[in-house]
């Protein structure tokens, strides 16, 4: 596991206030399961999101859902894991420093409305908010919407903007919102869903990350790029876009669409 943590240069600390270099947590009521593999976060009373992130998880080890005080430094996160025993060993202050880089960085390059984080896991995804903009006007541009449920979810590669009516203008929180985009110098595919909250300043934002390691192509059913017994191949997320599109599906996907869901059956 610390092998894998090594090379995933990925989220941690960012701001509250809208600027990528004031370094508070998020101030919102978040709470997390370990045992229900489950965040619950409260950003008003009308939007209660549930995110279920057994999708993401390593077969081996648990990954650190990081949030409230454990964002502000290194020693708050040894203070938060001191009764999280599955979560010892995991986080040196190197690699969480490493990413606490890496995600301002990956912030402030592709969120220019950047309003709060919400939590992170370390390699995974890196939740927050952005203040409302006009669906047009998101940055980096949607590549497509996704809608509905489970076996339901629909994926339109052709957003309807140039329609009258558009559905998708005059109802965006209907949708997840993604953008694709190809990080050179991280050497990562990056994959950021937008869901917009009904009545709200804000938009819910869901920054996925791929960097192709081994741990990315294993789900309970397959193995891929798998070399005899104990040795695996790592693949080049950017070159390789099928291997690459197929971990967003498998394993980010299901987080997306069950905010979705949950954010219906409260509205």
């Amino acid at each position: 596991m610390k092998r894998i943590l090594n090379f995933l240069c990925l989220s941690i600390a960012l701001v509250s206030c809208g600027t990528v270099n004031n370094m508070s947590p998020c101030q919102e009521n978040v709470t997390v399961s370990l045992k229900e593999d489950c965040v619950a976060c409260n950003l008003h009373e009308k939007d209660f999101l549930i995110f279920r992130l057994e999708s993401l998880w390593s077969e081996d080890e648990p990954f650190p859902v990081i949030t409230g005080r454990a964002l502000e430094n290194y020693n708050e996160w040894i203070a938060y894991i001191e009764d999280k025993p599955e979560y010892r060993n995991i986080l040196s202050e190197k690699e969480y420093m490493r990413w606490k880089r890496t995600v301002r960085y990956l912030i402030g390059r592709y969120s220019r409305k950047f309003d709060d984080l919400l939590f992170t896991v370390p390699g995974r995804v890196i939740a927050y908010t952005e203040k409302c903009t006009d669906v047009r006007k998101l940055y980096p541009r949607p590549d497509c919407a996704m809608y509905g449920y489970g076996v339901n979810t629909k994926r339109y590669r052709y957003l309807d903007f140039d329609y009258k009516p558009s559905n998708m203008e005059n109802n965006p929180e209907k949708y997840i919102f993604r953008t694709f985009v190809k990080n050179h110098s991280k050497n990562m595919l990056v994959a950021i869903d937008r869901i917009f909250l009904k009545n709200s300043d804000k938009v819910l934002c869901l920054m996925y990350t791929c960097v192709g390691l081994f741990d990315y192509v294993y789900d309970k059913d397959h193995i891929y790029h798998y070399h005899g017994s104990t040795s695996w191949e790592r693949y080049d997320p950017l070159k390789n876009l099928p291997m690459a599109f197929e971990f967003i599906y498998r394993h980010c996907d299901p987080v997306s669409i069950e905010v979705l869901k949950s954010l219906k059956a409260v509205r």
